[in-house]
Order: C-alpha cells, then sequence, then structure tokens
C-alpha cells in the first residue's frame, strides 16, 4: 500500500516543487521512515536523524532545531492550529501516513487530517494529504 501511494504521490507532485511530511526514521531501515522522500525524490522535513547528525556534526543541532519533535506533534497533536502552524513553519505541501506512520504515531492524532485536508492518494490503510 505505502508503495502504490507513493507512486500516485509521484504522479501528483510531478516537477512541481513540494515538501513532504513523514515519519522520522533510523539509517538503513527505511520501513521506519524517511522512505518516500527517498523513492520519490521530493524532500522531506527530517528523514534520518542520524544520518544528517553524521553529515551536519557540531552543527546539527543549530541545523536541525525542533524538527522530529514538530513532526511529532503534527501527527500526534488534536489541536489543528498547531498541526497548521508546523505545516506553515516548513513549508509542508504533502503529509504521508502509512504503515511506518502508523507505528510510529498515535492513530487517535491521524483523524484530524481526513476533517481538514484533501486526500489525493490512498491505497489501503496508506493516505497522503494534501495542504492546501
Amino acid at each position: 500500500d505505502d508503495y502504490a501511494a507513493l507512486q500516485c504521490l509521484a504522479r501528483a507532485v510531478g516537477t512541481r516543487e513540494s515538501v513532504l511530511v513523514e515519519a522520522v526514521g533510523a539509517a538503513y531501515r527505511p520501513e521506519l521512515g524517511g522512505r518516500v522522500s527517498a523513492l520519490t525524490g521530493i524532500p522531506t522535513v527530517l528523514a534520518w536523524e542520524n544520518h544528517e547528525r553524521q553529515w551536519r556534526g557540531a552543527t546539527y543541532n543549530e541545523a536541525a532545531g525542533t524538527r522530529a519533535q514538530d513532526i511529532e506533534r503534527l501527527y500526534n497533536d488534536i489541536d489543528w492550529s498547531s498541526v497548521a502552524e508546523i505545516a506553515r513553519r516548513y513549508g509542508i505541501n504533502y503529509i504521508f501516513i502509512g504503515s511506518a506512520e502508523h507505528r510510529a504515531y498515535d492513530s487517535f492524532g491521524l483523524d484530524k487530517f481526513l476533517r481538514n485536508l484533501t486526500l489525493v492518494c490512498q491505497s489501503g490503510d496508506t493516505m497522503v494529504f494534501q495542504v492546501d
């Protein structure tokens, strides 16, 4: 389902510059997060913290800031205004909810996307929402 939804997302985005958000994963474990950006080439807010930390070294904390915590809040928080503020801050155009996101985040927090965003791709339990 994830693969079908990310293929749909890649077609929907085409050549337009976009930013997506997905689960933050661990390097060399794409099933835990960071796989959508890696497979589509669409930039993500943060894919693999430890990978980025290796590249940025001492500047990682300054460069990453609160990205990991903001992503967790975006998926888990039930307050839509908090989610909208995070989407604006990072210029997020698409929110991916697949197997990694279902494992990593509270499913109760995921319902808000159905109420507030446009569903652009779906395959089984995997969904992609467009941020207006």
